[in-house]
């Protein structure tokens, strides 16, 4: 009999994205710290919320036996014992969330800390080794702790916490995300999960130099290049051979259909994962976004389906915008950051991004001219420099058309901001 999936499972999907899904990125990217996470399932109180449950599915935390702890495309599946208490472990720097679940691997609830259905494990000091969450009650599907670590152990601002659950929410079409093959098991506990992310980049504006700051363009919708990545266990697939991603096609939404989706190349296998690129319209350079809907992955005879949202999040687009920093001969030897919001909110990079930055600086004809690359653990790093970067060697400022700068956000997706020496975005 298959197995049913709540829709508020939303949470645990994306959500769950860890820090740093290598879209495109080096895979060598890893952390070291673990943060452990415990609680306690009170069953008196578990049981007298039955009450309060507004689902589908007949269970309350007195049927859960696992929590399944996800950050990315790993899990820690901690057992519950029988004084309803468990432990787990997560990395540092993750978004992460818990899903409570039967001996069956039905769905029971999700972990609700601070209005948000994931933790950012995040610390000002990095050090952040152990969350207890103390007695658990259910609530609907919420799973929520008599110790909130949000404002406690992880502090944030209003914007900051204002943003993740704007950002969470826009996971929430893709609950049933977690059984893309829909066989009624959790895909996480077979091969694994398959990730999909948004690649998106936008022309920002002029960048700054020295002390004249920079000119930010405002921007709409339309004026994001979209694509969405899709990276897997290569188990999911018959062999490691690049043809199976370069064939994969993608159609949707279910409801309503589009025709113009492609398969945008950057797609390919390896010893370890596949990765497919999807994108819309005539590959002119036009990127349009994805309405929202079910969809389908037609990959090596196989078809996974998967529950997309095109929730506008532009608001909170975190724009790294770089002042070039010259010397008495003209030269650039180094840039200056600062992060916030398209409305000017200020926002700590160390916190809402999942990775360092990496900036490439471009001449003429597209020209480059210098990269500069992140270290792989720049986020739980304390030393790692999110504001100041500096050139092995000087470059001429008359040389330099645009600075173009990207970083993988809090849930895993890659974003990119093109700055230019003048306001023309045709130059980028």
């Amino acid at each position: 009999m298959k197995k049913i999936y709540n829709p508020i499972f939303i949470q645990i999907l994306i959500t769950i994205i860890l820090i740093f899904v290598t879209v495109g990125c080096d895979e060598d990217f890893h952390f070291i710290k673990k943060v452990r996470i415990k609680g306690k399932i009170n069953k008196t109180k578990s049981s007298s919320s039955i009450k309060t449950k507004s689902t589908d599915n007949p269970y309350t935390l007195d049927d859960a036996e696992k929590v399944l702890i996800f950050y990315g495309r790993d899990y820690d599946l901690a057992r519950i014992q029988n004084d309803g208490s468990f432990s787990g472990s997560a990395e540092l720097g993750s978004a992460t969330a818990l899903a409570f679940l039967t001996e069956n691997n039905e769905f029971i609830g999700n972990l609700f800390v601070g209005g948000m259905n994931f933790i950012p494990l995040q610390a000002d000091n990095g050090d952040l080794s152990e969350i207890d969450l103390s007695d658990l009650i259910l609530d609907g599907d919420r799973v929520i702790p008599s110790n909130d670590p949000i404002n406690t152990q992880i502090t944030l601002s209003d914007a900051e916490i204002q943003f993740m659950q704007e950002i969470g929410s826009y996971y929430k079409s893709l609950s049933k995300n977690i059984d893309m093959d829909n066989d009624g098991n959790p895909d996480m506990l077979q091969h694994g999960k398959i990730d999909i992310t948004i690649n998106s980049n936008f022309y920002a504006g002029k960048f700054g130099l020295d002390d004249v700051d920079a000119v930010f363009t405002n921007f709409d919708q339309s004026s994001i290049n979209y694509s969405i990545f899709m990276e897997g266990p290569i188990d999911w697939v018959s062999s490691s051979d690049n043809s199976i991603p370069e064939n994969a096609t993608i159609s949707g939404p279910a409801e309503n259909p589009i025709s113009d989706l492609r398969n945008a190349g950057n797609s390919y296998s390896n010893n370890s994962n596949f990765k497919v690129n999807f994108a819309r319209g005539d590959n002119d350079g036009t990127f349009l976004p994805f309405p929202a809907g079910v969809y389908t992955l037609n990959i090596d005879n196989k078809e996974f389906t998967f529950y997309y949202s095109n929730l506008n999040t532009f608001n909170y687009w975190i724009l790294a915008i770089p002042s070039l920093i010259t010397n008495d001969q003209d030269q650039v030897t180094g840039i200056r950051l600062k992060y916030q919001f398209p409305d000017g909110t200020p926002v700590d990079p160390r916190k809402l991004l999942s990775s360092g930055i990496d900036v490439s600086i471009n001449g003429s004809n597209y020209t480059n001219l210098a990269d500069i690359r992140s270290e792989s653990n720049s986020i739980t790093d304390l030393s790692y420099d999110f504001y100041h970067i500096i050139l092995d060697d000087p470059i001429n400022l008359s040389d330099i058309n645009s600075v173009n700068i990207m970083y993988f956000d809090l849930f895993g997706n890659n974003c990119g901001n093109g700055w230019d020496s003048d306001l023309n975005p045709s130059n980028n």
